[in-house]
């Protein structure tokens, strides 16, 4: 042992505090990066030196790696919380916009027109000869049936829009997946070389994040670093099973959205294989679901979505599809009623109420209900009545007396009556007078429908936004918990700062004491 190995155990540790504070100076440049896993040189003793009769000697310092400190598992928590909010905040905001275009209660809303339209036909009842009271109860009713056609066109492209934004958040998905491809690949090379490649690690685990802030993923990490990524679709056993879209290969295949469905076949909205193809899809597929192409193939797989914005739009579709048959069965059931007791009492097929704009049959005051057709779109008031609104009736029979108001009394009493769900098959049954309907135990009123419409609206879309609320508070709690893993200490961090630099200062002054050593063996002991 020698002043030269002193000279060289003391340079280790100025590379090694160097080392350690070019790492502090990183983690305090990105100490507001919430991607960012803070990093840790790890410091190893370098193997000593035996000296014969004296033992081992140290010969100093090396920087084993540089550690990236992160949790796996809060990771996935985060994921995973992150995704389930997503889905509860994205349904909220759609069935929240529907909540506007219901517009209840107010005194423009539905509710409120019918309840004037009601009005209209009570004071007709009253005094049939009034001049122009005719006039006004078709007015009333026209904005009745006016307000439930463009209710109606707006839920329709509600559906639309959602069903555009599952498209787009599925072509998002796919753009992300083929980034994660390309990190995979980077993270690779560079763990071949023996390089830890920590940033591109935090990189990696925000491009997760970002998938399953649309979808429920799978994520499994190799030894390299590289992610490969799942989703779940049907096994050979028919269950939902994680299956591969990414892995070290390479991306597996794209994602597509149905965006409409005829014959068994379905289109995506996504490019799929550089190409919008019709493809066939096992089981009914319904616009806004979401299919994987496999790569070189026409097969379009079913995808089951659980969480993350995707599958809020899902649900919101499905709340959608369900409000709207809800519409189309009120909106039936208010023509129908009308115009079966307008036909019992006198009015000839031509002079009824209400007819259904392109539909067939409506001649019959009460055709048989088909849950396809859309009802509410179509309502309209009678051309021949809204064209001569003096020919409205107000009384029974083919000829009624001038003063006879019973039929439009028992139009007005609707209001009160509870008819049976459409769908039931049960129909409307007159009483033995025909001015008025036998009562269904399990009915609703006309207004009662409507309202229940709104109702469950407003339910659902308040459950969305609790859910949202709760699960926002156990997002921040797991976030804070990954921030004390991964995020970065200022005051930690500028502590370091200050051991490296006086372990930095301290192994210079060391080196300087050893350049003295040897000047004074070298050129003040008379030695040539």
């Amino acid at each position: 042992m020698n002043l030269f190995g002193t000279l060289n155990t003391a340079t280790t540790g100025l590379g090694v505090n160097e080392m350690a504070l070019q790492t502090t100076s990183h983690n305090i440049a990105n100490a507001n990066n919430p991607y960012y896993s803070r990093q840790r040189v790890d410091i190893e003793t370098m193997p000593a030196m035996h000296f014969a009769g004296v033992g081992d000697i140290g010969m100093g310092a090396r920087a084993g790696s540089v550690q990236r400190i992160s949790d796996s598992f809060v990771q996935g928590q985060l994921n995973q919380v992150g995704g389930v909010l997503n889905s509860y905040s994205e349904r909220a905001n759609v069935l929240g916009q529907l909540e506007g275009y219901y517009n209840e209660p107010s005194s423009t809303g539905i509710l409120s027109q019918i309840d004037k339209m009601n009005a209209a036909w009570t004071n007709f009842a009253n005094d049939p000869s009034v001049s122009g009271i005719q006039t006004t109860v078709v007015g009333a009713t026209q904005t009745v049936a006016n307000s439930i056609n463009q209710l109606a066109n707006n839920v329709q492209a509600l559906q639309s829009n959602t069903v555009s934004t599952v498209a787009k958040n599925a072509m998002d998905f796919n753009q992300t997946i083929n980034q994660l491809d390309t990190l995979n690949k980077q993270i690779y090379n560079m763990s071949q070389n023996g390089d830890q490649p920590n940033d591109l690690l935090d990189t990696r685990d925000q491009i997760i994040q970002k998938l399953s802030s649309m979808a429920d993923t799978t994520t499994t990490i190799d030894q390299y670093g590289r992610a490969t990524v799942a989703l779940n679709m049907p096994g050979t056993d028919g269950k939902a099973t994680p299956t591969p879209i990414l892995d070290a290969d390479g991306v597996k295949g794209t994602l597509g959205v149905v965006d409409a469905k005829a014959a068994g076949v379905i289109t995506a909205t996504t490019d799929v294989n550089s190409e919008n193809s019709a493809l066939a899809v096992p089981g009914n597929g319904k616009a806004g679901d979401v299919v994987f192409v496999a790569n070189n193939t026409k097969t379009a797989t079913p995808v089951t979505i659980s969480s993350g914005t995707i599958q809020g739009d899902q649900q919101a579709l499905s709340d959608l599809s369900d409000q709207m048959g809800k519409l189309n069965k009120f909106a039936y059931q208010l023509a129908t009623a009308t115009n079966t007791l307008m036909s019992a009492n006198g009015v000839s097929a031509d002079k009824l109420m209400f007819t259904f704009k392109g539909v067939t049959g409506q001649a019959n005051p009460q055709p048989a209900y088909d849950p396809k057709v859309n009802y509410a779109a179509n309502l309209q008031v009678n051309a021949t009545i809204a064209n001569n609104p003096s020919q409205l009736q107000a009384g029974v029979g083919t000829n009624p007396d001038a003063g006879d108001g019973k039929l439009a009394q028992a139009i007005a009493h609707l209001q009160n009556t509870k008819l049976a769900d459409p769908a039931s098959g049960k129909g409307l049954t007159l009483s033995a007078d025909n001015l008025s309907f036998v009562d269904d135990a399990t009915g609703a009123t006309v207004s009662g429908m409507y309202n229940d419409i709104v109702t469950q609206n407003g339910i659902v879309t308040q459950a969305a936004n609790n859910n949202a609320q709760t699960q926002l508070a156990l997002l921040q709690q797991v976030q804070a918990k990954q921030q004390s893993i991964s995020g970065v200490n200022m005051n930690e961090e500028m502590s370091n700062v200050i051991k490296f630099q006086q372990g930095f200062q301290a192994n210079a002054k060391m080196i300087s004491v050893v350049n003295e050593m040897l000047d004074t063996l070298i050129n003040r002991t008379g030695v040539n």
